[in-house]
């Protein structure tokens, strides 16, 4: 009874927009779009080529500074890049030092 009380309430909340499970979408609905105001914005499913417009930063530059083939496509989730050397923590905080070192 527990467990059909659990998944109900969990259903309705789902079919209301109120549940999620992914941070790809907003419980109201509609898509998630980078703002660029904050690095923890960034996340594992998002494109590096739209992080990278997002913190106006060149996506050469980027990929040169983890190391990354230079011919990655814009569309390649971050999460996909994942190395000893790139991760989304590095991704954010190279990011953090790019714009405090911007004039």
């Amino acid at each position: 009874m527990v467990v059909g009380v659990f998944s109900g309430v969990i259903g309705v909340s789902a079919a209301a927009g109120v549940w999620q499970t992914s941070g790809r979408t907003p419980a109201g609905g509609g898509t998630v779009t980078l703002q660029g105001a904050s690095t923890t914005e960034i996340k594992g499913w998002m494109a590096v080529g739209d992080v990278a417009d997002a913190f106006a930063v060149p996506l050469p530059d980027l990929l040169s500074a983890f190391a990354l083939d230079p011919g990655t496509p814009p569309g390649t989730p971050v999460k996909d890049l994942e190395s000893d050397l790139f991760s989304v923590l590095a991704l954010r905080d190279w990011i953090d030092l790019q714009r405090a070192a911007a004039p």
